[in-house]
């Protein structure tokens, strides 16, 4: 179900803040939009990138801004779906980092559910992943 104009305006800022952090490297402006709970999770690409609780998430973070010299996200139409004080979005996230004076692309794709709370919205759980390049159009699985 389509959210409210206003959950939408709201979850919309709150992707900016996010992906302007992320620019910055911000770590503080990062995890102001986390909760600290111990059951939020992020799932990244990585294998170890399956994280849970605002702690660990938090490391990710610095981890990730401490590996990257430079790091853009750009997404495309953000959707927001929305009921009550939970709302969520399902999008494309480009990554484009430069590590050691080399720029890395990744285009994945991104799922985010935030929810509510004191009038705030706050990010609850997040997965970023990459399709597997060696599925095919068409394809159920990949097929080497």
């Amino acid at each position: 179900m389509q959210a409210e104009t206003q959950t939408k305006s709201e979850i919309l800022d709150l992707m900016n803040e996010y992906k302007k952090a992320y620019a910055e490297k911000n770590i503080n402006s990062i995890i102001k939009i986390i909760p600290e709970d111990d059951d939020v999770i992020f799932v990244g690409s990585g294998q170890d990138e399956w994280v849970q609780g605002f702690e660990e998430i938090k490391k990710g973070f610095e981890r990730d801004f401490e590996q990257a010299d430079s790091i853009n996200i750009e997404f495309s139409k953000i959707p927001v779906f929305g009921n009550g004080n939970v709302a969520w979005t399902t999008t494309t996230m480009n990554m484009e980092i430069k590590i050691n004076g080399n720029y890395l692309n990744l285009k994945g794709r991104l799922s985010v559910v935030f929810e509510k709370r004191n009038d705030n919205w706050l990010i609850v759980q997040l997965h970023y992943s990459m399709p597997v390049v060696e599925q095919k159009t068409g394809q159920s699985y990949p097929n080497k």
